[in-house]
């Protein structure tokens, strides 16, 4: 009943190689988009139930003559839903890339996630541990606050509609139950809801239960996957929960930490009105909680670290094990006297401004710094925390809420996540030493190179991080209030783009205005 491997459709635009899976509504394909020569994921709406196939042309009737009317609603559904991904711009989030009709059924092109899926993850009873389920998780919910802002419901969070790219970020896929609401918070649309046992509240049970805007039911949702992602169990249904309470038992057996046991709780609130009320609420409860992850600390509180500076060394005689250098020692010493270069990074330049061959030219230093191994200012998001971040829009670069703007007079500016992201995408990443100074070398596609030092973060009381990660504020604030993204990076060469609260205080390297 599936299309045959080397099918090809539009024309021979797309070449089928095999069946990703199969739903009630619909067949997922892995093809190749022949003439970019680039794997896609192909959606063709087929409802199990009623449609039929001619295995001769690969027609699909779509149902008898009493049930073709309910089937080319579904289609029609089946239509809009692509329609409305197509309107979505998120990193986490599908992109679909073409939507047609061809042998009497419609189908929609989306990017295709080698990672397989979040379900793939824990078969089997596996689990993750918490950091690398929190990691997912607020991946996910930056996708929620995303469509939650456009007034759009999910309404079918779970593992397998989570996939993973072959960067190990996530992706929301699968918006056929999803609905759309107007300003009143009404459904614009009367199509029946689903239910995927374990992950909807009881709220997706009752006719007309979702009929009005309810982000608290994908954080149910988003609740009941952490769960499952931390214990390997699709935990109770919704009306189990509500006799018996979630069994969070299972979560103290993984040895799941008390704070992010309780923010789980209470994302699966039996009541809604006891649920978190946006995302963001949801994020707060566990974005400041300690997640040892050596991809992405979410947040990581620490007491105060002493960093000494190391002894004077031979030229160039400097191990992975050499002590880092405080931003004070930085400021007091003259870097240019060459005991601490690594022939190696010999080149890199000093100039303000170095052209990598990308969009916009970055600086050499980072801001407030004089040098490439200087760590330079740390600043909250914009500086003014708070006070700022209701006038702000989503984009503050070289605007005079843009601290580097500002100060610079005009001439530098923070980087947007579009810049950093060619940055990551576009330029080769080298984890070394530089002038006694860990971080990465950056090399460019013209060849030139910068070095981005691994400057940590600051607290109240000291600065943390320092030698093993680098966290550099963005000018784009993140859907997830009071959040702001940020490109990291860590001495086990794992570099991305992730959001955490506008109050802590962060290095930024700037850009050309």
């Amino acid at each position: 009943m599936t299309l045959h491997p080397n099918s090809t459709l539009q024309g021979g635009k797309y070449k089928i190689e095999k069946v990703l899976g199969q739903g009630g509504f619909g067949i997922t394909y892995l093809a190749e988009q022949t003439m970019l020569e680039r794997k896609v994921a192909i959606k063709e709406f087929f409802m199990k139930e009623f449609c039929e196939r001619d295995e001769s042309t690969s027609h699909v009737t779509l149902g008898t003559a009493g049930s073709h009317a309910t089937v080319e609603r579904f289609r029609q559904k089946f239509i809009k839903e692509a329609r409305s991904i197509a309107k979505l711009d998120h990193q986490h989030i599908v992109q679909v890339l073409d939507v047609f009709e061809e042998n009497g059924t419609a189908y929609y092109v989306m990017n295709y996630c080698s990672g397989g899926s979040l379900a793939n993850k824990v078969s089997d009873g596996k689990c993750l541990t918490e950091a690398q389920a929190t990691r997912y998780i607020l991946q996910i919910a930056d996708a929620l606050a995303y469509i939650h802002e456009r007034r759009m419901n999910h309404l079918d969070i779970k593992p397998g509609n989570v996939m993973l790219n072959e960067k190990d970020k996530t992706m929301l896929i699968d918006f056929g139950l999803s609905k759309q609401y107007d300003e009143g918070g009404q459904q614009t649309s009367t199509t029946p809801v689903g239910i995927s046992e374990g992950y909807a509240p009881m709220e997706q049970y009752k006719q007309g239960g979702v009929k009005e805007f309810s982000p608290e039911t994908d954080i149910y949702a988003l609740g009941a996957t952490f769960f499952k992602l931390l214990t390997g169990k699709t935990p109770p249904g919704a009306s189990d929960v509500y006799d018996e309470g979630l069994p969070v038992a299972e979560l103290e057996k993984k040895g799941v930490s008390q704070a992010v046991t309780e923010s789980i709780t209470k994302a699966m609130e039996p009541r809604r009105k006891k649920r978190f009320q946006s995302v963001g609420d949801f994020v707060e409860s566990i974005q400041m909680k300690p997640h040892e992850d050596a991809a992405h600390p979410t947040e990581i509180h620490s007491e105060k670290t002493e960093i000494v500076l190391p002894e004077a060394k031979a030229d160039n005689d400097y191990s992975s094990e050499t002590p880092l250098r405080t931003e004070e020692d930085n400021e007091a010493t003259n870097f240019n006297d060459g005991k601490y270069e690594d022939p190696k990074l010999r080149g890199i330049s000093e100039d303000e401004l170095v052209d990598l061959g990308l969009s916009v030219k970055w600086c050499g230093h980072n801001f407030g710094a004089q040098a490439p191994n200087e760590y330079g200012k740390y600043s909250t998001w914009l500086e003014d925390r708070l006070s700022l971040w209701e006038a702000c829009q989503t984009e503050v670069s070289a605007t005079q809420k843009d601290v580097v703007f500002r100060d610079s007079a005009g001439r530098l500016r923070t980087p947007s996540t579009k810049e950093m992201k060619e940055l990551i995408d576009k330029c080769k990443w080298s984890w070394t030493q530089y002038r006694g100074v860990s971080g990465f070398k950056v090399t460019g596609p013209s060849g030139n190179s910068i070095f981005l030092p691994a400057a940590g973060k600051k607290t109240e009381t000291s600065t943390i991080m320092k030698d093993k990660f680098g966290y550099y504020w963005s000018s784009t604030k993140s859907n997830v209030y009071p959040c702001a993204y940020y490109m990291y990076f860590n001495d086990n060469e794992i570099v991305d783009i992730a959001y955490e609260m506008v109050s802590t205080c962060r290095t930024i390297r700037p850009v050309e205005a």
